[in-house]
């Protein structure tokens, strides 16, 4: 089981719940120190910040995800017909290949699973 989110790259995946995104989206992130930031192929962008939480392999990430007209949210709904920045906040938990939790977005409950996939280019 997964214990440290380390500096490095990131394979993000979000599995909503009865979406047309049959095998979820996946997204790629950047983890340096406590500060992330990524992208995703609707066009969306995201950052934040990421806290260990009070137990080993728990973190909490917080921050804003921008989507803009045409981009799709992670919800799996259809595309967005104005700008959308959305709030979110999840609990991740070490598990065997990463680290995962449940966001609620927009009224939707969306799995998250995050996946180290490489180190920073220096």
């Amino acid at each position: 089981m997964a214990e440290k989110l380390e500096d490095g790259l990131y394979a993000i995946y979000f599995l909503p719940p009865q979406s047309d995104l049959v095998d979820g989206s996946e997204v790629r992130g950047l983890l340096r120190g406590e500060h992330f930031l990524g992208a995703d192929k609707f066009g969306g962008v995201f950052e934040g910040r990421l806290v260990p939480g009070g137990e080993k392999g728990i973190y909490r990430a917080a921050g804003e995800l921008r989507v803009p007209v045409g981009g799709r949210l992670i919800t799996g709904g259809p595309p967005a017909t104005e700008d959308v920045t959305l709030e979110f906040d999840v609990e991740l938990k070490g598990c065997a290949d990463g680290f995962s939790g449940t966001l609620e977005m927009a009224g939707a409950q969306v799995e998250v699973r995050v996946v180290r996939v490489g180190d920073l280019p220096t």
